[in-house]
């Protein structure tokens, strides 16, 4: 085992609905990792550290976003073919207005609420 290795979600396979909770130590969320899914809600670990530009594409089932992660993760990309605006964001105790600043997690959202 290389200790150097990161772990990557590359991608959730097309056929989940429902809830998906993405494993403990998934550092990189890939390009179009999270695309045309029947997900309502997905669940990102503490471990992810960094979002591909472009990982959030056609999830138009998506209501609800929970980020574990202790410290704002900076997202750059778009949510393609994705209609945020009936999405929440959850992120942890005390993010909120952090995650309410950023130019993408702020913009657009339903809502974002700390859990």
């Amino acid at each position: 085992v290389n200790e150097n290795a990161k772990s990557v979600l590359v991608w959730i396979p097309e056929h989940k609905s429902g809830e998906y909770i993405i494993p403990d130590g998934v550092e990189y969320i890939g390009e179009d990792a999270i695309r045309n899914l029947n997900l309502s809600k997905i669940t990102f670990p503490s471990s992810v550290i960094s979002f591909n530009i472009n990982s959030f594409r056609y999830c138009n089932q998506l209501v609800e976003i929970t980020l574990k992660m202790p410290k704002l993760v900076d997202y750059r990309g778009t949510f393609f073919g994705t209609d945020i605006s009936k999405i929440t964001l959850r992120v942890p105790p005390g993010l909120k207005a952090e995650y309410e600043a950023h130019p993408k997690w702020g913009s657009g959202f339903k809502e974002i609420v700390e859990f």
